[in-house]
């Protein structure tokens, strides 16, 4: 009986990761995203936006649930496929994989000091010291 509990619980927290809502954010100065340029700007193939000459992209840290939703959702790509995309893409030399952060807090952190710098987190991490620029169900 308590394995039954046990994987009930598991899936129960999955399913909440899953069905969590990701906002991507950026400072205040910067322009909402359109769901577009949030993936090229993800993927390093936008790296300007109305107003930013330069965008710094940060991500969550590997094995982050947040992070795999983000990945499978807009990205469309799982941990590994990214990985070997990062890896190509810095081998011909258009670009590095971005910067990763230990978690939310440190994202929003992040974030919120910069004006050219976007990630993405939680909705239910977020603060008043951030801007959303585009909002996923």
């Amino acid at each position: 009986m308590k394995w039954y509990f046990l994987m009930f619980a598991i899936l129960l927290g999955f399913a909440n990761v899953a069905n969590a809502e990701i906002v991507v954010i950026g400072s205040k100065n910067m322009p909402e995203l359109s769901k577009s340029q949030v993936k090229s700007l993800f993927l390093g193939k936008l790296n300007k936006v109305e107003g930013v000459d330069l965008v710094k992209v940060l991500y969550l840290k590997k094995g982050d649930a947040t992070r795999k939703t983000f990945n499978k959702k807009i990205l469309k790509k799982r941990e590994n496929q990214l990985k070997s995309y990062w890896t190509k893409m810095m081998f011909t030399g258009e670009g590095k994989m971005p910067e990763s952060m230990p978690d939310a807090a440190a994202m929003i952190a992040s974030v919120s000091g910069s004006n050219n710098t976007i990630g993405y987190v939680n909705a239910a991490s977020l603060n008043d010291s951030v801007k959303v620029l585009y909002k996923f169900d």
